[in-house]
């Protein structure tokens, strides 16, 4: 991922390079050491939710033809984002975060489980159906994922798309309420490291698939983010 940055002693020290871009790799959390052109180290926040991250993998690995680990990256992705709507409904209705890990560690290692509560909770939260995948869809997840099946581009395609429809109507339900607003828009905080050690920066990265900006703002389509991630990857190479 590039992100654009802002040195916090080039700014104290006024340096005429007060931003600039920096490559980084996803990993388990956000928090990085970093080192601007001038030499500064610092270290920052770059915040993103895990589901981001994987669907921006999921896409990049489209873009650069790896099929099967495009659907496990969007698979992987769609289930980290119904953790993170049962986590939101959770909290809405002042559910303790202590009881909150609790919870969710009982239904953590099975998918069906996971899908289950969040079905539940949809329902519940906004007395309607959520959309979902298709069934074949759910088998190709299910072929690629445990029988190691190798997903063809264009069902790789249709996969990523799909899922990005379910993410992005359920987040438009989220920011919709009045209840779930807020609480959906400060659980990206959760993903950083905000401790008294050391200095601290914190950037809120411009994701693919965004949760603190409105939907309406949203709208680059699948074919859009793969033009992108390809042409990315051409310069990259060039």
């Amino acid at each position: 991922m590039k992100v654009s940055l802002s040195c916090p002693e080039c700014m104290r020290l006024k340096e005429e390079l007060l931003t600039f871009m920096a490559e980084l790799r996803f990993k388990n959390d956000c928090t990085y050491e970093l080192k601007c052109p001038n030499g500064h180290e610092f270290k920052a926040n770059i915040l993103y939710h895990e589901f981001q991250k994987l669907f921006e993998i999921g896409v990049t690995s489209l873009a650069d033809e790896y099929y099967r680990e495009a659907v496990c990256a969007f698979a992987a992705s769609y289930e980290r984002f119904m953790e993170l709507f049962v986590r939101v409904a959770l909290r809405s209705h002042s559910v303790d975060a202590s009881l909150e890990v609790l919870i969710w560690k009982k239904v953590a290692r099975q998918s069906e489980r996971q899908l289950g509560a969040f079905l539940l909770l949809y329902s519940l939260e906004f007395k309607a159906e959520p959309q979902t995948l298709p069934d074949d869809l759910v088998n190709l997840r299910n072929k690629t994922i445990h029988q190691g099946y190798f997903p063809t581009k264009e069902e790789s395609i249709k996969y990523g798309k799909e899922v990005l429809g379910r993410i992005r109507e359920a987040i438009s339900r989220l920011y919709a309420s009045d209840r779930h607003r807020d609480a959906f828009i400060r659980s990206i905080n959760d993903q950083g490291d905000f401790s008294d050690s050391g200095l601290w920066m914190t950037f809120y990265a411009y994701s693919l698939i965004g949760t603190n900006r409105p939907p309406e703002q949203d709208t680059k389509s699948f074919k859009e983010m793969l033009e992108d991630a390809s042409k990315a990857r051409a310069t990259a190479q060039g």
